[in-house]
């Protein structure tokens, strides 16, 4: 049964690149005018319209400086006919599992009906001794009608499900294109062909990430545009698996670190750096880099034993914000693309978080680190104490008005209670945005006021604080605590028997 993988990219530009990677095999560039490159016409086929193949033409070009312009007589058989064919190594097509195509068409060669439906595209076929008839892959949604406008994409048919059936050996093998125009006014339908190719579609693996540390700098989004204050610190190691691919072919690293999302993952940091075989010794590859000063951030140190399947990657000075945990780390290697991801168990180890830091600037977190609650059987005599991490989204660092707590309500939330410290309450350090009050008192909306202590340090992203001689309710299970103020409202339950 043959099988296909629709899969299309519009661009809307006659004057686009695609990307060429050095495991992919070249089918078709059509650089002079003198050479079809091995493609022929499907003169002996039935259903063959006269075909027309001009190659080296300027128009439609995405590789080189040459394409191929494919004229098809639509007066036959409907619109539909056999078109174009070429011999297919058997070798290549194992290599490979992709046939992608560039594809381009222009208004001014499509004459549609004044009324109708009206549509066009290219369908491909592998012809080959092991199948009684040709094996269709489809269209790859290449349709097209000039209501779309001028414009180029690249069609790409899977082939990974016929494989096993072709094999090694067969007695031929072929790749057939058909065009199927319907209702058009013209009586040749324009296609405009190039970089036709085998590509290697990267598979996922797997990567085990046994250690992993984070580590954010003093000033997160703090003046990050500048690099002196971007310090933020990655490593990890641990295992890769099912390693198949031939060093020769690869000849770049990509690495990707991801925030894992729940409806996708978010991008944190990126870099590509070169990769050559020649650096291969005995299975082991290690990359190096020192960072001159005053130099950007970036990866110093990313080692592989292709033997043993480890992987261990430092990166330094570089910006972290938006990291959270689970995190997930990728590493291209040409096609080979394997990722893992490590939680909070992974990350720092067992005792540390990953930094509350790395969310100043970015998004409003609240984590409670330790809670003790005291109750007493005397009225006004329970006591709160919460430290942990805060990282507020809505900073100014030009303006330290926003947020200033000095002119601000803050509230403590304890399950249904709500203290609230009136503005004036706290007292701002010289600079940044770290401030103190001192047993005041604090209005509740359930029960009693209360005595509230606090420091609150936006910049270093800690805060405490302490409730005492108030009723406290809600003191048994998991109660929530908050702190709100200006635009941040955030609460998180705490085990009150597990005092955290």
């Amino acid at each position: 049964m043959c099988g296909r993988l629709i899969y299309l990219c519009l661009v809307s530009v006659l004057s686009m690149t695609f990307n060429v990677y050095a495991s992919d095999y070249i089918m078709g560039n059509w650089e002079s005018s003198d050479s079809n490159d091995s493609w022929t016409t499907c003169s002996s086929w039935g259903y063959f319209g006269n075909t027309i193949l001009r190659p080296g033409v300027a128009t439609g070009v995405t590789l080189g400086s040459g394409a191929l312009k494919l004229e098809q007589d639509l007066t036959v058989n409907g619109g539909w006919s056999w078109s174009m064919m070429v011999n297919v190594s058997a070798a290549q097509f194992q290599s490979h599992d992709t046939f992608k195509l560039d594809i381009t068409r222009l208004v001014s060669d499509w004459t549609p009906p004044g009324s109708g439906h009206y549509w066009n595209g290219l369908e491909l076929y592998v012809n080959s001794n092991v199948f009684g008839e040709p094996c269709s892959l489809g269209d790859s949604d290449s349709w097209w009608s000039p209501a779309s406008g001028d414009g180029s994409i690249t069609a790409s048919w899977d082939y990974s499900s016929i494989k096993a059936v072709v094999g090694s050996s067969p007695s031929y093998l072929q790749f057939v294109i058909a065009v199927n125009a319907q209702h058009y006014l013209n009586t040749s339908g324009i296609f405009y062909l190039d970089n036709a190719r085998l590509v290697r579609t990267p598979q996922p693996a797997a990567i085990t990430i046994a250690k992993c540390t984070v580590t954010a700098g003093k000033t997160q989004r703090e003046n990050s545009d500048d690099i002196a204050n971007i310090k933020d610190v990655f490593t990890a190691s641990g295992t890769f698996s099912d390693f198949a691919s031939d060093l020769n072919d690869i000849n770049g690293f990509d690495v990707s670190i991801y925030t894992v999302g729940e409806d996708a993952n978010v991008l944190v940091y990126n870099e590509a750096n070169d990769f050559d075989v020649c650096d291969v010794n005995h299975g082991k590859f290690q990359y190096t880099h020192k960072i001159p000063k005053g130099g950007a951030g970036a990866i110093t140190s990313l080692k592989f034993d292709f033997n043993k399947l480890t992987f261990a990657i430092i990166t330094k000075n570089i910006d972290l914000t938006g990291l959270a945990c689970p995190l997930e780390l990728e590493i291209r290697l040409g096609d080979y693309v394997p990722s893992g991801e490590a939680n909070e168990a992974i990350v720092n180890g067992k005792s540390k978080t990953i930094p509350t830091r790395l969310m100043r600037m970015y998004d409003d977190t609240l984590i409670v680190k330790k809670a003790k609650l005291k109750n007493s059987t005397k009225d006004g005599g329970d006591s709160l104490s919460v430290n942990g991490e805060i990282a507020v989204e809505e900073i100014s660092n030009t303006n330290m008005d926003e947020p200033n707590l000095v002119n601000e309500d803050v509230n403590v939330i304890w399950g249904s209670q709500n203290f609230v410290i009136p503005a004036t309450s706290f007292k701002a350090a010289k600079s940044g945005h770290s401030y103190k009050c001192s047993k005041i008192v604090a209005d509740a909306n359930v029960g009693d006021a209360g005595k509230v202590t606090a420091a609150i340090d936006l910049d270093k992203c800690t805060y405490t604080v302490s409730v005492s001689g108030a009723n406290l309710v809600d003191v048994n299970g998991v109660v929530p605590f908050g702190l709100r103020f200006a635009d941040f409202n955030e609460a998180k339950d705490v085990n009150v028997a597990k005092g955290y």
